[in-house]
């Protein structure tokens, strides 16, 4: 069954194409990765399938519903959850807090209840903080400094504390944006190892950007690649690692 699909999908910034004619899909607990040399609109087509940018033209559809134009926190409630590249934002925060920010598209108390802490509210926001603590901060390894400011942890930690709140919202389609950037081959691993511990566990589908070939190649099921906004080819590892056009594009042709 196919989750989210990008039919010919165009995205231009004043008058410069960012995105031509992109369409690919990915199928329920799918592990798709997406590449291509920097500049390549990885970034961009993350950002129109989150709902930060709205394409041109084309169509985006999860689930079989046309959510092209629908907020990004509507596409949350539907169960799509992304992380991001740059965490410095909310660095303040307490790690629970940060995690629990994510789910907050689905908490059903108003504001001023739980301002008011009616047994509503409280009910729902333990069954928050349970559900925190019982499948999210273990896998995590987070439990330690789950009090602690995100600014105080290492850098590998605060990007697990990222996809923590990623997490929180109880996706079906989780969208990695860079996951492993800056951080050591071991940090690497254990990140991916964590991801395709809750990819089991929840049957999730990811779409992940990632510029670090070996995890990729290993962990894909299938990878698309794009260049210069356009796309380039769509295969398993092995089909992509012996298209002579992708080849071309990461070793420079004649």
């Amino acid at each position: 069954m196919t989750i989210l699909a990008l039919e010919d999908v165009y995205l231009s910034f004043g008058g410069i194409n960012a995105l031509s004619e992109v369409s690919f899909s990915i199928n329920e607990g799918e592990f798709l990765s997406l590449i291509g040399p920097n500049g390549a609109g990885k970034t961009s087509v993350v950002n129109c399938i989150s709902g930060f940018y709205q394409p041109n033209l084309g169509k985006i559809l999860f689930n079989g519903e046309n959510i092209t134009f629908t907020p990004s926190y509507e596409r949350t409630k539907k169960g799509v959850s992304r992380t991001f590249q740059n965490i410095e934002t909310f660095q303040s925060m307490k790690v629970i807090d940060l995690i629990r920010l994510g789910a907050h598209v689905h908490l059903k108390a108003s504001p001023f209840s739980n301002l008011l802490g009616t047994p509503s509210s409280r009910k729902e926001e333990k069954e928050l903080l349970d559900f925190i603590s019982d499948e999210i901060l273990p896998i995590l390894r987070l439990e330690d400094v789950a009090s602690r400011e995100v600014y105080s942890l290492p850098y590998g930690l605060q990007k697990r504390v990222d996809l923590g709140r990623a997490l929180a919202s109880r996706p079906n389609l989780l969208i990695l944006d860079e996951p492993v950037a800056g951080m050591n081959k071991e940090e690497s691993q254990e990140m991916i190892e964590v991801v395709m511990g809750f990819k089991e566990k929840w049957n999730l589908s990811i779409l992940m950007v990632e510029h670090d070939m070996e995890l990729v190649m290993r962990y894909s099921d299938r990878i698309t690649v794009l260049n210069f906004g356009n796309p380039v080819a769509t295969g398993t590892p092995i089909e992509i690692q012996q298209n002579e056009d992708v080849v071309a594009i990461y070793l420079g042709g004649e």
